[in-house]
């Protein structure tokens, strides 16, 4: 089972795949940022570039 560096017993209820990845600030912050931007990119409403004013 991974470690748990908090010391309070949060990750102890987590699958180790997923507590891996939680333990790692790097690896936490890369999916986050792979996933804002496919929310603000990937699923934006608008058609094309935006146009400059």
């Amino acid at each position: 089972m991974a470690a748990d560096p908090t010391g309070s017993g949060v990750y102890l209820h987590l699958p180790e795949w997923l507590a891996t990845i939680f333990e790692s600030g790097i690896s936490a912050y890369a999916i986050f940022a792979v996933r804002l931007n496919l929310l603000f990119n990937h699923f934006s409403r608008t058609e094309g570039p935006a146009a400059a004013h």
